[in-house]
């Protein structure tokens, strides 16, 4: 802990020396800062498809990481590994995406990222126990995939709608609704985690794992609100 928060002060130091481009000193009421895009149409569609898309996301998050300690009996080491290579696929993956968003828009890229991030904790249902703890290794690279591309993609749609000049509280909006969003139903699952397994299509489903693969489904359904946003050429 000592070492790592020397390495942040280390950090904090080097992000002293960033250059950064001047911006306008905004002198507006905050009513009237809010205004603009409280009454943008489109924008609200994107707040809409965010907070329902963070919803999701929500669902089964606190249980990722004590379901690897307790279920499938990980070591920190291997949960180490695990968030490893998931940054080294997000890292090759990101140019790809930036390239596949030039060629296709954001709205086509974001179609193929819920489509994986609904995939990827239906995964862990075939994980239930130490001799299948191999399986997670495989999601950690899609997943990996999956939030590179999601986190560009909701960035680019914020800009790509934002007016000149008004990007940042734009994207500080959709910041806050996608806080609370994740927010809510994290602790709606923990507050609701079924008290029991569940015996489903053949297979015994710890109530994590029953959580895992509602969200999957539930975040499939987020391409609804997805389809309702206009994207500009």
């Amino acid at each position: 802990f000592a070492a790592a928060g020397v390495i942040g002060v280390a950090g904090s130091i080097i992000l002293l020396r960033q250059p950064e481009r001047p911006k306008k000193l905004e002198n507006e009421p905050l009513k009237q800062l809010f205004r603009e895009p409280l009454r943008d149409r489109n924008f609200l569609k994107l707040l809409f498809f965010v907070l329902w898309w963070m919803l999701a996301i929500g669902i089964g998050a606190p249980f990722w990481q004590p379901y690897m300690l307790k279920n499938l009996e990980m070591s920190l080491m291997e949960i180490f590994l695990y968030g490893l290579f998931s940054n080294i696929a997000a890292i090759i993956a990101i140019r790809y995406w930036g390239r596949f968003i030039d060629y296709y828009g954001n709205k086509t890229a974001m179609v193929i990222a819920i489509v994986m991030g609904g995939i990827n904790p239906m995964i862990w249902v075939f994980a239930g126990g130490p001799g299948t703890k191999w399986v997670v290794f495989c999601e950690a690279v899609t997943s990996g995939i999956m939030w590179s591309g999601a986190g560009v993609i909701t960035s680019n749609f914020v800009l790509s709608l934002a007016p000149r000049g008004q990007s940042q509280i734009y994207a500080s909006l959709s910041a806050v609704v996608s806080g609370v969003g994740v927010m809510l139903t994290m602790y709606a699952s923990g507050r609701f985690i079924p008290p029991a397994a569940i015996d489903l299509a053949g297979l015994h489903l710890s109530p994590e794992q029953a959580l895992f693969g509602l969200g999957g489904v539930v975040r499939w359904t987020a391409l609804f609100p997805l389809f309702l946003i206009n994207e500009p050429t």
